[in-house]
């Protein structure tokens, strides 16, 4: 229905689609290049913009938030299947449609999207569809904690996907989820013994204890 309103082209879609999988932030999805995905996406780069006499002017830069202003080789984030299945087909319909880009989101006359456009629209979307959602950087918190932490991804290595300090991501990203105890509890049925346990001599007992 959206892709019909947008003569069947809403590419606002497809940001957020990539956003909710990667976490990347507004200025690095918008600066986002075709040659900066292969076996994983590159993110090395965004988009920035400065205000003068009340004129936004966007730029590219080559380097990320956390890199203040210095490259240090950006960030590698992997490409899932999830992740290869969206950019396929934005793809495809951007070959229909004759859009050729060096950026992956573009509008149809081939120009990068800016980051206010973006986030307009995904204000304007979460809002229709009843989501308390008002800005991109929710989908990085909400990866981190709904996705990333119950897979068991050490601190360490979400932090590097997301771009920021170890510190940030425990201070800042990590919260505790609602409604998942039952998820917990099965976690912990499948627990395996500890080690330590089965040193001193502890072992699961296959049969529950009679009381």
């Amino acid at each position: 229905m959206l892709a019909d309103r947008y003569n069947g082209y809403f590419v606002n879609g497809f940001i957020i689609l990539l956003a909710i999988e990667t976490g990347m932030r507004v200025g690095e999805l918008c600066a986002l290049k075709w040659c900066d995905i292969s076996t994983d996406i590159h993110i090395h780069a965004q988009q920035l913009f400065e205000t003068r006499d009340g004129v936004k002017t966007f730029y590219y830069t080559d380097w990320t938030k956390d890199e203040k202003g210095i490259s240090k080789g950006g960030r590698h984030f992997p490409l899932t299947d999830a992740i290869s299945d969206i950019l396929k087909r934005l793809a495809l319909i951007q070959n229909s449609k004759g859009i050729h880009s060096e950026y992956v989101f573009c509008d149809e006359n081939g120009e990068w999207i800016k980051s206010n456009r973006y986030t307009a629209c995904l204000q304007r979307l979460m809002k229709s569809l009843g989501h308390n959602v008002t800005n991109n950087h929710a989908f990085r918190k909400s990866l981190n904690s709904n996705v990333f932490i119950p897979l068991g991804i050490p601190v360490t290595d979400r932090a590097r996907l997301l771009g920021h300090s170890v510190e940030t991501n425990l201070r800042h990203y990590s919260y505790a989820r609602l409604g998942v105890e039952n998820d917990l509890k099965a976690l912990l049925n499948q627990q395996v013994t500890p080690k330590c346990c089965k040193f001193l001599g502890f072992y699961k007992r296959k049969k529950p204890y009679k009381l």
